[in-house]
């Protein structure tokens, strides 16, 4: 922070606990009134320290030792207008001409740019960073991955990121950035669905360990706030997965980057539940990042008399339903012929599968798909080394539709789905409206219980039986199933820690039906209403 950067001289990472006051004095100045006011005439009641339980003002006691932790929650930035260390356009040129009064020829532009901005606080956006690469000869095709990958750590938001790269860079320099940037190019691109493995000693790791706990803060506070489930693999709100440190299981929280450990090696699978399903909440949001920056040209849909001028938020309207159309009705095309002729005629070996998807990674690294043009892309990759399971994680960010994820799912062979089921998690992957396919459930794993709840729940609600005849509970993975079980009425009951609800351990497997022919006859109104608890929900 450059208010701790202030005190902190000598970079112990402390502040006098005097300095602490008087900065905390100015963030509560800045907030109550901007930076040129004083607190004077302020009621003092207004900011003061209160109990958390009752809401009562406290007063600090005479006597007694008080321990304070005080955290700071990074939080990923989503608007560059919010950017506190934004450079401004004049600071941009200022720093442009310094480096052309010092030097000589465009090797040492590129050079003393790069001091004056790795593991500083300077934060630009796109069009900034592109005149800054421009006017220090970061864009000649020589330097060009390697100044954008420079310049990428310092822009303010993934968008901006997105930006960048796709004015500076081909699909083939795109690919070779993401090689160069390794684990940093998933979070600096704004789609950190991905698997991680991190050294604590690599400054690099470190840095990307502290960028992804920005975004995993922000999307777990928008979790909590979106009115859905907990879709967590641990029901913490948390994106992390199947965590180890050391190669030892733990739960790994955003808390835990507060206090990052100076050496290790930590691995884990994220998924990103900022998806861009439409849903009114989100297609609201989406009309408002469109009314603020759209790079649509409008095409007039046919003669007559001139509309009357619309408001901007009516022309965002029009403008996201036409990129709504355009990418539902395949005319989104581009990116799928390149695939089909380029991507997808490969080998089915490790380094070849490994290759293409760096290349799929890089071509939607900027845009959006359905599920359907996605499926697409996934099948038409080899089956062997989890070819298609990785596509299917690396585009699964990428959908408008993440409610048709399943059908992707669907299309996948028994152990590519128990792997992808692995990376991604059941409630992430789940649509009740779509809920017919194979489950095999650890129910000693909290959030396949909380799958095997909303099937149950079905089962129990919806005429027929929809849970095909065979269906099996097996103590552990290892044992044999009990024979001739049959689903205890009391697993549908609320799990009130006193026996009710299934079973904390064991493996239940199960085909489900809504097949009329089976019988079944699905309630609409339930699969609704449990749609809040998955992630393509509200």
């Amino acid at each position: 922070m450059l208010a701790i950067a202030q005190y902190d001289l000598d970079s112990s990472g402390t502040i006098e606990n005097f300095e602490f006051v008087e900065l905390m004095k100015s963030h509560v100045r800045f907030q109550a009134f901007g930076s040129k006011h004083s607190l004077a005439g302020l009621d003092p009641n207004r900011f003061a320290l209160r109990d958390a339980a009752t809401g009562q003002i406290w007063h600090i006691p005479i006597e007694g030792r008080l321990e304070i932790h005080f955290v700071y929650e990074r939080e990923a930035v989503l608007d560059m207008h919010d950017a506190k260390n934004r450079i401004t356009d004049a600071g941009i040129a200022q720093l442009i001409r310094n480096i052309n009064l010092q030097a000589k020829s465009p090797a040492e532009k590129l050079e003393m740019l790069y001091f004056a901005i790795n593991e500083s606080e300077i934060l630009f956006s796109a069009s900034q960073a592109y005149e800054l690469l421009e006017q220090c000869g970061g864009l000649n095709k020589e330097v060009r991955v390697a100044a954008v990958s420079h310049a990428l750590f310092q822009v303010i938001t993934a968008k901006d990121a997105q930006r960048l790269v796709s004015t500076t860079l081909n699909l083939r320099e795109r690919a070779k950035l993401k090689v160069d940037l390794g684990n940093a190019y998933a979070v600096i691109m704004g789609n950190p669905t991905a698997h991680f493995a991190l050294d604590l000693v690599n400054r690099a790791d470190r840095w990307v360990a502290r960028k992804l706990v920005e975004s995993a803060q922000t999307e777990k506070k928008m979790s909590i706030a979106s009115k859905r489930g907990d879709t967590s693999q641990h029901m913490n709100w948390e994106n992390f997965r199947n965590e180890t440190l050391d190669g030892e299981k733990f739960v790994l929280t955003t808390s835990f980057f507060n206090s990052l450990p100076q050496c290790g090696h930590l691995e884990f699978d994220y998924v990103s539940t900022r998806s861009k399903a439409l849903s009114h909440r989100r297609y609201e949001q989406l009309v408002k990042e469109l009314a603020k920056d759209c790079v649509f040209i409008d095409i007039p849909d046919g003669a007559g008399q001139p509309a009357a001028p619309l408001d901007p938020v009516a022309k965002a309207k029009q403008r996201w339903k036409k990129l709504r159309d355009y990418v539902r009705h395949n005319q989104f095309l581009n990116m799928l012929n390149y695939a089909r002729s380029h991507i997808f005629r490969i080998k089915n070996c490790r380094e070849e599968v490994r290759l293409k998807l760096v290349q799929i990674e890089t071509a939607v690294s900027d845009r959006y798909l359905t599920a359907e043009q996605a499926s697409r892309i996934v099948m038409s990759m080899p089956s062997g080394f989890h070819g298609r399971v990785e596509a299917a994680r690396v585009l699964f960010a990428r959908l408008i539709d993440v409610g048709n994820f399943c059908e992707i799912f669907d299309l996948l062979d028994r152990e590519d789905q128990s792997e992808l089921v692995k990376s991604l998690g059941w409630l992430n992957i789940f649509n009740p409206e779509k809920p017919d396919r194979f489950y095999e459930l650890d129910l000693s794993v909290l959030e396949d219980y909380n799958m095997a709840k909303i099937l149950i729940r079905l089962a129990v609600i919806e005429e027929g039986d929809n849970w095909l005849d065979g269906y099996t509970y097996s103590p552990t993975r290892d044992e044999a199933p009990y024979p001739h079980w049959i689903l205890p009425a009391s697993w549908d009951a609320d799990d009130t820690g006193k026996g009710e609800g299934p079973r904390r351990t064991g493996i239940l497997r199960l085909i489900f039906t809504s097949k009329l022919e089976d019988g079944c006859i699905p309630d609409w109104d339930a699969r609704r209403e449990i749609k809040n608890r998955v992630l393509c929900g509200p």
